[in-house]
């Protein structure tokens, strides 16, 4: 699942972290005139490469994705109940340097963001962490380097389960909207420096336990999704949109089908408005935005029953929004067709996980790559996109047999006299 972090916000307001989809290659140069070589051209059903394994020294049971060294190159957090950081730095060619302990807080189990909350320095990124135990959301300050500094505590909530990290004042600093696992969500104002002010209830009493945040009206702060779906809920995705100050106004319910627990925002159609997507137990729905903080009807989709911890990137290439759902036998990819609509889902082979896996582009490609967490044992898995189950090859073309010309004219050719060129020998014509 990608890091619940708006999507605005990879970096602070004055430096936000753009991923720009692949344009389409332009190649130069006539097309020739001769025949494809007679060799059987083979495709591919887009997938993921075998599964590298990186070792760490605990057990991850969460990632997220970001670049912590300022070196353009995306890098890895693993995060698991041991309550250790560790980051993987990535070489830009779909590997990635050891693991190195970046911090550590009290013993946790809980989804890890990223966003630039410590300062207002745009060269660094941290890590945002909860502490149930505690009540206490958790920083890790970045170096800039890929290192981190002594996580800094602010007191929450009881049984604090995530921390959303958004702008809901405009003031250009990230905030956090903190969720426990019940119906208790709050708005932590950021301080600049690593630091939230007391929290501030959102009014909304439904289901809170993970939400989307982005900005749905276009209004310059940022709104939040909740996916009503919990005990005692509405089955609805309920959105709530900012007053611009830190406080919401009424929430709008759409209907979604039945126990949503998830909602995600993204551009599913390409019309550069923020739409939604919605988890459930075996299916799900995407809400298309108008732009005005309202949305269309529900468009449902299959997951192939392997919906747990969707990760949304762009796995062809194509510059649509795609989705990846892990499983505990593998996982299952549900391509866009820009439309809000998804292909038929095409299952992939994955290590065992029943953790969150991240999405990045870590190699030269124009695909995003996949990273899942390991619980079985220390570690994180890389899944490159690219071939998954090849294709059955299509038929070799052979070229067209040259055309023999055939000559019907007959040409006579005469025989030289043999006088006359005797006379020509002997010194002249008489």
């Amino acid at each position: 699942m990608n890091t619940f972090v708006s999507p605005r916000f990879g970096m602070s307001r004055r430096r936000r972290a753009v991923s720009l989809l692949a344009a389409a290659a332009l190649t130069s140069g006539a097309l020739a005139a001769t025949a494809a070589p007679a060799s059987a051209v083979t495709t591919c059903k887009p997938g993921f490469a075998p599964a590298v394994t990186y070792r760490t020294a605990n057990m991850s049971l969460y990632t997220a994705t970001a670049d912590f060294n300022g070196d353009h190159r995306t890098d890895v957090v693993a995060y698991g109940p041991s309550g250790t950081a560790e980051v993987l730095l990535g070489k830009g060619d779909g590997t990635f340097r050891p693991a190195v302990i970046a911090g550590s807080a009290s013993a946790v189990m809980t989804v890890p963001s990223v966003g630039s909350v410590n300062s207002d320095d745009d060269n660094t990124v941290d890590v945002i962490t909860v502490d149930p135990v505690g009540g206490a959301v958790r920083v890790f300050p970045g170096n800039g380097d890929g290192t981190f500094a002594t996580a800094i505590s602010t007191p929450a909530m009881a049984n604090v389960f995530s921390a959303v990290p958004g702008d809901f004042n405009a003031d250009g600093r990230l905030d956090v909207l903190v969720t426990d696992n019940g119906n208790t969500s709050s708005i932590m104002l950021g301080e600049g420096d690593g630091t939230f002010q007391a929290p501030v209830g959102t009014g909304f009493t439904g289901y809170s336990y993970l939400a989307g945040v982005d900005d749905f009206d276009g209004d310059g702060d940022d709104d939040v999704a909740f996916a009503d779906g919990g005990p005692g809920g509405s089955s609805a995705v309920q959105v709530i949109l900012s007053n611009g100050d830190g406080s919401f106004g009424p929430a709008a319910p759409y209907a979604v089908g039945t126990g949503p627990v998830l909602a995600l925002p993204a551009d599913f159609n390409n019309d550069h408005e923020v739409d939604l997507i919605t988890v459930g137990m075996s299916d799900g729905v995407v809400l298309l935005g108008k732009g005005d903080g309202t949305f269309q009807d529900a468009l449902p989709y299959t997951g192939n029953n392997a919906m747990v911890w969707p990760t949304l990137g762009d796995y062809d290439g194509d510059g649509r929004t795609d989705v990846a759902f892990a499983s505990p036998t593998g996982g299952s990819l549900l391509l866009g067709k820009g439309n809000g609509a998804f292909q038929a889902p095409v299952t992939f082979k994955a290590p065992t996980s029943g953790g969150m896996m991240a999405s990045g582009r870590f190699n030269a490609d124009s695909k995003s790559d996949l990273v899942v967490p390991s619980m079985s044992s220390s570690g994180v898995s890389v899944l490159l996109a690219g071939c998954g189950t090849p294709a059955a090859p299509k038929p070799a073309v052979k070229p067209k047999p040259a055309v023999k010309l055939k000559w019907k004219t007959k040409v006579k050719l005469e025989k030289p006299k043999l006088k006359e060129i005797k006379k020509v020998r002997g010194g002249g014509v008489k």
